[in-house]
């Protein structure tokens, strides 16, 4: 299993449904980065794959 495979798995782990829509903190996902040392726009890229919505963002982004 390569790093993008074991992200993408923590990722789905990690993922709450609200209103039946799989939603990721925005705070998760920067944890997720650091976790497995890679960009954050990876992580992003790999939820918008999963059709994972992004939410309560730090920056205001999402």
């Amino acid at each position: 299993m390569d790093q993008c495979e074991r992200v993408r798995e923590r990722i789905l782990q990690k993922i709450e449904l609200i209103e039946n829509k799989k939603q990721l903190s925005c705070r998760k996902a920067h944890k997720i980065a650091e976790e497995f040392n890679m960009p954050l726009v990876e992580v992003g890229r790999i939820c918008e794959e999963e059709k994972v919505k992004i939410y309560a963002c730090q920056l205001g982004c999402f």
